[in-house]
């Protein structure tokens, strides 16, 4: 029987990780693991299966920018309408 997915959960370099396994360790829902995958994390397969390496899964998050993602500071969001951007969204420690 597998432990519960753990917030602070660890992967182990030297330990190859089916994909079930893979997601429950991370808490990674199918959706996250398809953007790891197109933005460059290897899945390797063997006889039909699919499986992550521990140490592809470290280089892959080594490898992701540090920032959040998201509009830039101080821009304003594309999905704001023309009438909204007259009006500047104030900084956010400007309160």
């Amino acid at each position: 029987m597998e432990a519960p997915a753990n917030p602070e959960f660890s992967i182990d370099r030297n330990r190859v990780y089916g994909v079930k396994s893979f997601l429950e360790v991370t808490g990674l829902g199918e959706a996250g693991l398809r953007s790891a995958r197109r933005n460059g994390l290897t899945v390797h397969y063997c006889h039909g299966r699919a499986f992550i390496l521990g140490q592809d899964w470290l280089m892959y998050v080594e490898r992701s920018p540090t920032d959040a993602p998201g509009p830039m500071r101080g821009t304003v969001p594309a999905c704001v309408s023309p009438r909204q951007r007259e009006f500047p969204f104030p900084e956010p420690d400007e309160e």
